[in-house]
């Protein structure tokens, strides 16, 4: 039941409008997108490249000139996402 009220919770729909849904449907109803935009998701994911692409180098025992430009980028980019993701988390529609 626990798992039951966390979907639908997700879902933004009461738990027996979910079951009617699944028996009437054949599924689930897709869960809301988090308060996290879009924009903000391209970031993190160009940011986890970036960092994928420094390791493979280090990792190479080739460490790339300007790597500490590319970090210190990375580390205020960081800092800027957390802070949005923050002050989100403390909005109304949480």
């Amino acid at each position: 039941m626990k798992k039951l009220e966390v979907v639908a919770q997700l879902c933004g729909k009461a738990p027996g409008l979910l079951m009617r849904e699944r028996f009437f449907k054949g599924r689930l109803p897709e869960p809301k997108t988090a308060k996290l935009d879009y924009d903000t998701y391209f970031e993190l994911k160009k940011i986890g490249v970036n960092i994928n692409q420094l390791a493979k180098r280090v990792n190479s025992h080739l460490m790339p000139v300007g790597i500490l430009s590319v970090l210190n980028r990375l580390l205020k980019q960081q800092e800027a996402i957390i802070k949005l993701l923050l002050d989100d988390s403390h909005s109304e529609n949480w």
